[in-house]
């Protein structure tokens, strides 16, 4: 069931740029940003639950209807900690989706359930498309006067890497090239068809295993989520960062208690609430797949490919690595990101293919 998006919502996009190599840790921390970009503006709309996805060196983030200056306030405060922190530039953008609809860019709204306890929202239309264009649009970006306040907490950061355990985790973008959005859903959910044949259960293609999940060591670990929920409060990263080994520890203490003994999360919960499939604007999707689940893939997307149904890109690594974005009731939702690169890398392959067809703008 789709539902068009209202004209008195606003759709804010996060773009993180980076003159360094892109080597791992450069990757993690435009991860981070991405993160922590949904996390502070989650927080400028109080209890509101929004949609949001995490894409390409950054994310996207559907808001009702706007109260004062508060969403626009947490993106420069983002953009203030993205510049003193991890030394990268973000662009941040807050469009009307009545400017999007103005320009024959309308939006809609489903969600995906891949189970029975989890759902995840999905856009399509030609308003996703038209918005990248408008990144640089001085009527849109959110600059850097006025009020910087953002609120970080929710974003957690407490795993360690997690090995592959069938072969390579997979970082995989497909871009539909129909217009006609019934005709792109179609391709999408062909797409997942086959991914759902390849590996028998579509939770089995998930990189995330309760046997490989292991929380950053409490000696050294949490730097990260610390420095960044502590950015512009009182609390020092420091002080942060010991409130999250306490909190670890108490929780360790209380499954001993329980007879349980190591800190280990249950493979149910963790894979029921684990965003590995995107669906925003495009088809994302990071699986863990053996060898010949792979080269079958990449037959059936370049079988897509040469009828001009889709453009694709894949990029390989040894390990995902995953976080987490705690609601106000508690719960948590984990979002996984593939190796070093993931999406950004996989999709530099369809613009290389989209230059190669003189397609530059389609919207």
């Amino acid at each position: 069931m789709w539902h068009r998006v209202p004209d008195s919502w606003h759709l804010a996009r996060v773009q993180v740029h980076s003159e360094k190599a892109y080597t791992a840790q450069v990757c993690l921390d435009i991860n981070s940003v991405a993160m922590a970009a949904i996390a502070a503006a989650k927080n400028s709309v109080s209890d509101t639950v929004i949609p949001w996805w995490v894409h390409e060196s950054g994310c996207t983030i559907l808001v009702p209807a706007l109260v004062g200056d508060s969403l626009h306030a947490a993106m420069r405060g983002v953009k203030k900690m993205a510049s003193e922190v991890f030394e990268l530039e973000l662009e941040a953008v807050i469009i009307p989706v009545s400017a999007l609809n103005e320009r024959d860019g309308e939006l809609e709204l489903g969600r995906y359930a891949p189970n029975t306890d989890t759902s995840w929202a999905v856009i399509r239309g030609r308003g996703m498309r038209l918005s990248d264009s408008l990144m640089s649009d001085s009527n849109y970006l959110v600059g850097s006067t006025g009020r910087a306040s953002a609120d970080f907490s929710g974003f957690e950061d407490r795993f360690q890497p997690i090995k592959s355990r069938f072969g390579k985790v997979v970082s995989v973008v497909v871009r539909s090239m129909h217009q006609n959005l019934q005709a792109q859903t179609q391709v999408y959910e062909r797409v997942l068809a086959e991914v759902k044949s390849l590996s028998q259960v579509t939770d089995q293609a998930c990189p995330i295993s309760a046997d490989e999940l292991r929380f950053a060591p409490t000696a050294d670990g949490f730097v990260t989520e610390s420095e960044i929920r502590g950015f512009g409060e009182e609390q020092t990263s420091r002080k942060i960062r010991q409130e999250i080994q306490a909190e670890m520890r108490a929780q360790k203490s209380w499954l001993q208690r329980l007879g349980i003994g190591a800190l280990q999360p249950k493979s149910e919960s963790y894979l029921a609430t684990t965003d590995f499939m995107s669906f925003c604007g495009c088809l994302r999707m990071n699986l863990d797949l053996r060898h010949g689940q792979l080269q079958r893939l990449r037959e059936v997307l370049q079988v897509g490919e040469d009828h001009g149904h889709l453009v694709y890109g894949i990029h390989t690594a040894d390990h995902s690595f995953m976080r987490a974005l705690r609601t106000s009731a508690g719960g948590r939702h984990y979002v996984v990101h593939g190796g070093v690169g993931g999406f950004e890398l996989a999709s530099r392959r369809i613009s290389a293919r989209l230059k190669d067809l003189n397609i530059i703008d389609d919207v």
